[in-house]
């Protein structure tokens, strides 16, 4: 088992008995302790609170939980059910007949409307068949393994460069890793690949950016119609052909596709570090038992502790029920991945992470039909992360403070500081 939460130092104790870590946030406000405090669209929540808190008192005392006390907008205006155990996340998440995609599948915590448009976030029927069709494909075991080793070699001169001595910069090599990933994971290179980049960098208030980018991926497929790859963008041109796609859906899709790759990927790279940190104990278990990581336990228990994407909301579609409780049609329910990842009724002692866990469903990358496709490339950017961190250094120390961006909705708290003291293992750093 992993180490005890009463044995770490990191996260306040709020409760006595029994005491347990809010890792991975690390909160500097105390406590909800009430419903009556319970407000999930505040941004201060994730930034210096205790969201797993929270949570827990939701999961114990209303899982069914409607929420009208919002700083932030909430959903488009409308007050929403938060769903927070793991029966009723299987329950929202499983039934895509039900509980719609189509509306959106984030709540704003800001108060600005993040905008999702045509994609695969609220895609459906047909449409959301290709695009599964699609991705799948391009995400396949087959697929991934041509780019394994450039995953790892991408992975391993990203840590070095943001290595100064012994302190490594994770918030920085998550994000310069970023666009190199996506091109790694979709066989982009030379000028493509540089599209990457240029898409990741462009300052938003820059004019032209959605032109440059609209135009560059409609040249990447006009080169795969007349060079076939296996990769996504030429079963995009495939299904055009087939009138399956529009030839404006394919290119809006090929773009959707890397830029909904960029929060997943950057969070692949720092929610593990941070973990880690967290639980040096655990990574001393991994350098003893890297079987942990080859067999996936380890991938998927870390995943379970920190998952990128905290949330997820449908709207009913018609009258029915959760957990005992009446939803109207047309009422929006917000299903808390996060939580539902904790619930003490499936997961044992889940405030304590632990890398030999035997595998269960985590709801991360969440369920049913609107799964996230993304989940292939993330999972193999976690455990080639894990072989390369066991293999180089025999310890992590976090140095200084831990901080995080605000974000429109609780997509991926993005950590913006977050730099790491490492001690270098001298037979891998001699090899």
């Amino acid at each position: 088992m992993g180490q005890s939460a009463a044995e770490g130092h990191w996260g306040p104790r709020i409760e006595t008995d029994p005491y347990f870590t809010s890792s991975p946030f690390e909160p500097t406000l105390p406590p909800v302790t009430s419903l009556e405090e319970i407000d999930v669209t505040d941004p201060e929540l994730y930034l210096r609170g205790d969201p797993h808190a929270t949570w827990r008192i939701m999961r114990q005392k209303a899982p069914v939980y409607w929420h009208k006390n919002a700083v932030a907008k909430g959903y488009k205006d409308q007050n929403f059910w938060c769903v927070t155990t793991y029966e009723g996340a299987s329950q929202v998440l499983g039934d895509a007949a039900t509980f719609s995609n189509a509306v959106g599948p984030f709540v704003d915590m800001t108060a600005v409307e993040a905008g999702i448009g045509d994609n695969i976030f609220t895609a459906e029927g047909e449409y959301h068949r290709v695009w599964r069709k699609a991705i799948l494909h391009a995400t396949s075991g087959r697929s991934l393994q041509r780019s394994a080793a450039a995953v790892e070699a991408c992975i391993r001169w990203t840590a070095e460069e943001c290595t100064d001595g012994d302190i490594l910069d994770a918030a920085k090599m998550a994000h310069v890793i970023t666009p190199r990933l996506i091109a790694a994971f979709f066989c982009l290179e030379g000028d493509e690949a540089a599209v990457i980049d240029q898409y990741y960098y462009w300052d938003s208030a820059k004019p032209g950016r959605k032109e440059f980018i609209y135009n560059s991926f409609e040249n990447i497929l006009a080169a795969r119609r007349s060079n076939p790859k296996h990769d996504i963008y030429t079963t995009f041109t495939e299904d055009e052909d087939r009138g399956l796609l529009t030839h404006e859906q394919a290119v809006k899709y090929a773009v959707a596709m890397v830029g909904a790759s960029f929060a997943g990927l950057k969070s692949a790279v720092h929610n593990p570090l941070l973990t880690l940190v967290h639980h040096p104990d655990q990574f001393a278990v991994l350098r003893e038992h890297p079987e942990y990581i080859e067999n996936g336990l380890a991938v998927e228990e870390i995943l379970r502790w920190a998952g990128h994407s905290m949330h997820l909301a449908r709207m009913s579609v018609k009258d029915t029920e959760i957990l005992g409780q009446k939803i109207k049609a047309g009422e929006v329910v917000v299903s808390f991945n996060t939580s539902a990842n904790r619930d003490e009724t499936v997961f044992e002692d889940p405030y304590t992470l632990d890398v030999s866990r035997k595998r269960r469903r985590i709801f991360t990358f969440s369920t049913g039909p609107h799964q996230c496709l993304g989940q292939m490339p993330t999972r193999r950017t976690v455990q080639a992360l894990l072989r390369y961190l066991v293999k180089h250094f025999k310890s992590l120390e976090k140095v200084g403070p831990l901080e995080r961006l605000r974000t429109p909705s609780v997509l991926g708290s993005t950590i913006s500081t977050l730099k790491i003291r490492v001690t270098r293992d001298s037979v891998s750093s001699s090899a």
